[in-house]
């Protein structure tokens, strides 16, 4: 009767860990993960590699912020007249 007592109380205890498992990771899935994935996605770039520069040695925030405008690899966004018309009437044709 002890042996069957014993075997009994481990099943549950088992049970009792495989529910508290699967509830956490439901609960780590839906609260936390979310917010790690974030923070992984959004890290701040490398540093340069040419470590020897004040660059490389200064902190991140401390480099002022280019104006939208200034930046050199931005892709050109004024259209001539040519590539004005020939988007109104593509945005014409996509309308009807």
């Amino acid at each position: 009767m002890a042996r069957k007592r014993r075997k009994n109380r481990s099943m549950k205890l088992l049970l009792l860990a495989m529910v508290a498992l699967i509830v956490g990771g439901f609960l780590f899935r839906r609260t936390m993960l979310p917010r790690v994935i974030e923070i992984v996605t959004t890290r701040p770039a490398d540093p340069p590699a040419d470590a020897g520069s004040a660059a490389a040695t200064a902190t991140p925030g401390a480099a002022t912020p280019e104006p939208s405008g200034a930046r050199s690899e931005a892709p050109d966004e004024h259209l001539g007249s040519r590539d004005r018309r020939a988007l109104d009437d593509l945005l014409k044709s996509r309308s009807k």
